[in-house]
């Protein structure tokens, strides 16, 4: 009994460990999933549905970035901070992730499916695309622009799951959203998260756009997307039903982020591009935010 005891605690605590290790991520796409309910429903959606659509967001991108680990050991033995990551450290067995891979996978469908078609649709395309990302045979993160483009569909996919476990279809406003957050992902990612993972990227043959591009493109296409993303805001305003409540504080929160780029704009330089990072998440957040603000009945409007 002991045994069978002490066995169950190391299986737990590995599971932990493996999940910990890729919180931020699950949270991100879950809480696009929330992001986007909470918009359809104008902060009040209907509770079940958004916790079951949240709760399969969580556990299908549990199983990509859990597999995705099992895949990426010998890459993540040789970065800086992924080395630090269970599965190369040896706190978590690969039987255990591809178990917990396969079981949170299941689940999501499951789940999903329980609720309508559609959404069991869209969740599947979730697990299918970011499966297809890592399988070996596949590997599209090894493909140019392809890595991207998958990490950017995912805020897409994710409002797609919270739109049609609410409506059973498309609803424009959260997807509207998703799609935005998408496009600023594609363009943000590159500059501020896969610039520090350049050189293993190179070496294994991943052809990310910030080991494609250099680095003045990078920051090029930073500055752009926060000039998109207040651009699209007008447009949301106008022809989506959203408060004029949503551009203003996005313009001004974007014009810090502008005013930061110029520091980081002559080389790549780690600490520099550190602190624009965590004003660019704050700046993406603070997007989020507004959007499920503006989309409230506030019972007035600027205009």
């Amino acid at each position: 009994m002991i045994h069978i005891t002490g066995a169950v605690m190391s299986k737990i605590n590995e599971i932990k460990a493996l999940i910990i290790s890729r919180d931020e991520t699950i949270f991100l796409w879950s809480w696009m999933t929330a992001l986007t309910c909470l918009i359809i429903g104008q902060g009040f959606p209907p509770l079940q549905l958004t916790l079951l659509a949240i709760f399969s967001s969580m556990l299908i991108a549990t199983s990509v970035y859990i597999y995705n680990d099992y895949i990426d050991i010998k890459m993540d033995e040789q970065h800086e901070e992924k080395k630090n990551r269970p599965l190369v450290t040896g706190s978590a067995s690969v039987q255990t992730a591809l178990q917990l891979s396969i079981v949170t996978g299941l689940a999501g469908l499951l789940i999903s499916a329980y609720v309508n078609v559609m959404m069991f649709l869209s969740s599947f395309a979730f697990l299918f695309i970011f499966s297809i990302y890592s399988i070996p045979q596949i590997k599209l993160k090894k493909r140019f622009i392809m890595k991207d483009l998958v990490i950017a569909s995912g805020f897409f996919i994710c409002s797609l799951i919270g739109s049609t476990a609410l409506t059973g279809g498309i609803h424009w406003q959260g997807v509207f959203a998703g799609f935005n957050f998408g496009v600023l992902g594609f363009l943000v990612n590159p500059g501020i998260n896969d610039s520090f993972d350049v050189e293993v990227d190179r070496k294994f043959g991943v052809k990310s756009l910030a080991a494609e591009l250099s680095w003045h493109t990078q920051v090029q296409m930073l500055g752009a997307a926060i000039i998109y993303i207040i651009g699209v805001s007008v447009f949301a305003v106008f022809n989506l039903g959203f408060n004029m409540i949503l551009p203003i504080p996005i313009l001004l929160f974007g014009l810090v982020v502008l005013r930061k780029l110029p520091t980081i704009y002559p080389e790549f330089n780690a600490e520099k591009v550190l602190k624009t990072r965590n004003t660019v998440k704050a700046f993406v957040f603070f997007t989020h935010i507004m959007y499920l603000v503006s989309s409230l009945n506030l019972g007035f409007t600027l205009l």
